[in-house]
């Protein structure tokens, strides 16, 4: 078994890369990890307690950095119409001469 901090640091890893699937996964797998090695402690071991504070402060992190990613993306979005804007060819004016035959 992978031990919290190589989880914790490809956790943050796939998190800075926006690789949300692979983020689900390495969540489930800190937690379940973290909760083995709590409930291997004594309740009164101070270990037990910077286990919890530690996932907390992953979990309030991991949080805050996907609600920022995904205004990013809500950004990005939203400058979509802008662009389309520019892309479009401009309409062709209509000629003012006429010839007649």
């Amino acid at each position: 078994m992978m031990s919290l901090e190589t989880i914790e640091e490809q956790l943050r890893k796939a998190v800075e890369s926006r690789r949300y699937r692979e983020v689900e996964r390495l969540l489930v797998v800190y937690c379940e990890a973290a909760r083995a090695r709590f409930q291997s402690l004594a309740p009164s071991d101070p270990e037990a307690r910077e286990i919890q504070k530690a996932v907390e402060q992953l979990l309030e992190w991991t949080g805050r950095m996907l609600r920022a990613g995904r205004e990013s993306i809500a950004l990005e979005l939203s400058r979509l119409p802008r662009v389309k804007h520019y892309l479009q060819t401009p309409p062709v004016a209509a000629s003012s001469w006429h010839v007649e035959g």
